[in-house]
Formats: structure tokens, sequence, C-alpha cells
């Protein structure tokens, strides 16, 4: 009898908790399913544009009740990786299409929507598309063609406009869901196709640590295929990337040697390293103390050392006996 009661006492809870679960996500769907046409009735709602990307918060119910619905269900479900294999994988499903459908798709919403909104929607985005599940199903709806074109919008606002502390977290969310999406080899060729390469590199130019980083890291995971790395390599990213290697933090320096290591087995890649003259800069760190900085600049080296003319550019800068005194 002791047995039954305790099994009981625990079952409960745990359906209450489902039962809550349920009932969020059914108020989250309905709220995505209400036509956007009605958030016109407020007109001081102003859409992100590139003459104002910061902006004061409009007091619009219906956004709010949405960016607050929006938080909890991140804040829910931030530590979740499979949804698919949910007890709510139907509605899981019908809340990832409605936000893309009913949201990024749809351009009342788009030129409505509050900076919090889109913020929170990226970073629910975000969590879902660690199943490679709902990655799929991105496909269906032209997703990664949505979030090309929204990558290169407040791309291009944060490159003119700054340090817009919104703006940034934005980007900090899409970037991580173009870097998700790279991981996969058979998603690259689509993610060039839409040029989403082109504002990674971009990005490069950013006065935040945090993009350039992200950024960094997400070519890194797209130039894994030839096809990327060649995309790449005809973009002016030598020059930034040695000047981040040349100039910033170690950490910076570490992971922008890294990308530098898997673009240079392209031959234009070596030839620009040359024209920018990267061979006294990558010289000039073989004297460094952190080893994964040291392995990224001595592999480049070897690929560089395939060339005669830029063999002969390390002997005469003094780089040999600097690689002989690594080996001792």
């Amino acid at each position: 009898m002791p047995t039954t009661s305790t099994s009981k006492k625990v079952q409960q809870p745990l359906d209450s908790s489902l039962s809550k679960d349920g009932r969020f996500l059914d108020k989250r769907i309905e709220l995505l399913h209400t036509p956007v046409k009605k958030y016109r009735q407020n007109k001081e709602a102003v859409p992100i544009s590139p003459q104002k990307s910061s902006l004061a918060k409009i007091n619009h119910p219906t956004f709010e009740r949405e960016a607050k619905l929006l938080k909890y269900f991140g804040t829910r479900y931030k530590e979740e990786r499979v949804f698919s294999q949910s007890h709510y994988v139907d509605k899981f499903i019908l809340i990832f299409q409605e936000l893309i459908k009913s949201r990024l798709c749809n351009r009342v919403w788009v030129e409505n929507a509050l900076p919090e909104n889109y913020l929170r929607l990226f970073h629910c985005l975000r969590l879902l598309l660690r199943d490679p599940n709902f990655q799929n199903e991105l496909h269906a709806y032209d997703g990664i063609r949505v979030i090309a074109e929204n990558l290169k919008l407040f791309g291009d606002q944060h490159i003119v406009h700054g340090g817009d502390e919104t703006l940034i977290d934005i980007l900090k969310e899409i970037i991580n869901i173009c870097q998700k999406m790279s991981i996969e080899e058979h998603q690259r060729s689509i993610i060039v196709a839409n040029e989403i390469h082109k504002t990674l590199v971009l990005l490069l130019s950013s006065t935040s640590l945090v993009i350039i980083h992200l950024s960094t890291f997400a070519l890194i995971a797209l130039s894994k295929s030839d096809e990327a790395k060649i995309a790449v390599s005809e973009l002016n990213v030598v020059e930034r990337l040695l000047q981040i290697i040349g100039e910033f933090d170690s950490t910076s320096k570490q992971v922008a040697s890294t990308l530098l290591r898997q673009l240079c087995t392209v031959q234009e890649i070596k030839q620009q390293i040359r024209i920018y003259h990267g061979v006294p800069t990558l010289l000039s760190l073989l004297r460094s103390d952190a080893m994964k900085l040291l392995w990224n600049i001595l592999c480049i080296l070897v690929h560089l050392a395939e060339d005669t003319e830029t063999s002969n550019m390390v002997r005469l800068l003094g780089g040999i006996p600097i690689l002989v005194s690594l080996l001792q």
C-alpha cells in the first residue's frame, strides 16, 4: 500500500507540469495565429530601419505580450536539445512554423515589430534549431533565405550605427543560427547560395569583439567545405584577418588564425597573404606562448612555403632560426 501511495504522489506533479506546459504552448500558438493586420491599429509602431536602429519601447499590448511569451519560452526550454522527442512535439512544430511563416515571412509584422520581438523570436528559433529535425523543417519554408535577409539587414545597420546593444544581441542570435546550420555539410551550399558568407565577412569589420568572434566561428564551420572556402576566398577577408592576428587580443588572434589556416589551402588566399605583407606578421607570432595560436601560424607557414617565392621570403626575414629554436 505505501508503494502505491508514493507512486501516485510522484505521478501527480509530473502530470501537472505536462499540463502546464501544454497550456502555455497552446497560448503561444494562439497568439501566433492572431492576424498580424491587427497590429496596424497602432499607428505609433515604428519598424527597425537603417535610419533608426535603436528604438524606444512602444506601448503596444500585442507586441509586449508576444515578447513576454517568447521570453518565457526561451527561459523554459533553454536546456532542451531534442524537441522532436518531446511529448509536445506537434505543438513545437506548429510554433516553429508560425515563427517563420506568420512572423519573419510576414511583411506587416516585419515592418511593425519591435526590436525586443525580433530578439526574442530569433532566440526561440535558435533553441528550436538545436534539433536537426527542425533544421530540416527550416528548408520547407525557405527559412535560410529569410535568415540570410535578416542577417544582412541587421548586419548592415550594425556596421553603420555601431554598438547598439539590442542590435548586437539580435545579431548574436542570428549568427549563432548560421553557425549551427553551417555544421551540417549538406546545408553549406545553400548557405553560400544565399550569400550568408558575405555578411559574415562584412561583420569581421565590427567594432564589437563578440560579433567578430561569432562571425569568425560561423565562417570556420562554413569553410570546412571546399565550395564555401572558395566563395570566402573571393572576398576581401585576408587583410582583415591579418589585422586581427597582428593587433587584437590573444583570443581574437587564435580564432582569426584558425580561419586563416583553413582558408590558406586555397591558392588565392596564399597570394593575398603575400600581397598584404602577411609573412612578417605571421613570423612575429612564432614566439607566442599560446600553443593553439602557434600551431595555426606554423600550419599557415607550411602552406605558404609550398611557393618558392614565399619560402625565400621566410628565409630572408629570419624565419628559419626561429623555426629551429621551436624544435629545440
